[in-house]
């Protein structure tokens, strides 16, 4: 399945991961599964999106969305980007990769509520919308965030298919 992917700096642990994390999308085609994906280092978070999008291509099409402080919600990002792509509103295949939440600010010193806590309160509601997005999801996050998406989102985080920890 990976034959001549540029995987080979992967760790055997991380590479084992990957496999899974690929058997795991292509089980999951057309209908929703959300894969959260958890790393601390982003150029081996680049290096195993870039690895699954070549072995998956071109059976699927791949997209990366990116958090923001302008862009919180996951249920929004993925509507916008449906909305603009003929070939996702035609049910092919497709995985999103979703990327940014580690820049999330997860203190605000106004004494509002943070971005970060913004984006977990988003997750926790979006169960229903979701399922309205029939591909797989990939949601990056690193390993402190998942601790507080366990925490703040117990809706969303039972909804997860998978977790990969790289």
């Amino acid at each position: 399945m990976l034959g001549d992917l540029p995987s080979e700096k992967l760790s055997p642990e991380n590479q084992d991961v990957l496999d899974d994390l690929l058997v795991a999308i292509e089980a999951s085609e057309r209908r929703l599964g959300i894969f959260i994906a958890v790393c601390d280092d982003m150029r081996r978070r680049e290096q195993v999106v870039a690895c699954y999008e070549q072995a998956l291509s071109p059976q699927f099409r791949h997209y990366r969305l990116m958090l923001s402080n302008n862009a919180l919600s996951l249920t929004a990002l993925l509507r916008q980007q449906v909305q603009q792509e003929s070939y996702l509103q035609q049910g092919k295949r497709a995985v999103i990769s979703v990327l940014g939440a580690e820049c999330l600010r997860s203190l605000n010193p106004n004494g509002n509520r943070s971005e970060q806590a913004i984006f977990l309160g988003y997750l926790q509601w979006t169960r229903e919308a979701l399922q309205a997005f029939p591909f797989p999801i990939v949601l990056w996050i690193t390993y402190d965030l998942q601790k507080q998406l366990i925490l703040k989102a117990p809706d969303f985080w039972s909804w997860r298919r998978e977790v990969m920890r790289f």
